[in-house]
Formats: C-alpha cells, structure tokens, sequence
C-alpha cells in the first residue's frame, strides 16, 4: 500500500516538473515576442 502510494506521488512529481518546465517555456516565448 505504502509502496503504491509512494510510485503515485513521484508520478505526480514528474507531471509537476513538466508542467512547472511548460510554464518557463510559455513565459520565455511571450517575453521574447514582446521584445522582437
């Protein structure tokens, strides 16, 4: 059970840093269109 809740919550950590990497992108593009 433990071990299940375990694998659960580094999958949900991997998801976060993706969505968290997203953002970063996200947030670079509209700067530099704002700057070109």
């Amino acid at each position: 059970m433990i071990f299940k809740f375990r694998r659960l919550l580094l999958r949900f950590e991997r998801i976060s840093d993706v969505h968290y990497a997203f953002k970063t992108l996200a947030y670079t593009m509209i700067n530099l269109r704002h700057y070109c």
